[in-house]
C-alpha cells in the first residue's frame, strides 16, 4: 500500500530568484557548464521542499516573523557536478 505524501506550496519571493538569477549569471561568465550545474541543483533543493520543508532550520531574525522563513543551503559539488551526499553513496 502506499503512503501518501503530503505536498506543501512553495514560495519563493522575486528577491530570492533574483539574487539566485544574479548567482548564476555571474559563474556563467567564468564557467557555463559550472553555472548550469548550480542552477539545477538549487531548483532541485527548492522544489524538494514540496515533500520536506521542515527539514530545514526557520530564520530567527528580529526583522523576519518568527517560524515563517526557513535557510537552506545548497552543498557544493564536485568537479563532476555531485554532492557530498551522492559521492558518499558512490
Amino acid at each position: 500500500m502506499r503512503q501518501r505524501i503530503d505536498k506543501y506550496k512553495i514560495i519563493v519571493s522575486e528577491r530570492t530568484y533574483s539574487m539566485l538569477g544574479n548567482h548564476v549569471r555571474f559563474l556563467a561568465k567564468a564557467d557555463i557548464e559550472a553555472s548550469k550545474r548550480l542552477k539545477s541543483r538549487m531548483m532541485a533543493a527548492i522544489h524538494s521542499l514540496e515533500t520536506m520543508p521542515h527539514r530545514y532550520p526557520f530564520l530567527e531574525e528580529d526583522y523576519i516573523p518568527p517560524n515563517k522563513y526557513t535557510k537552506e543551503h545548497v552543498k557544493k559539488a564536485d568537479d563532476r557536478g555531485r554532492s557530498s551526499l551522492q559521492q558518499s553513496l558512490t
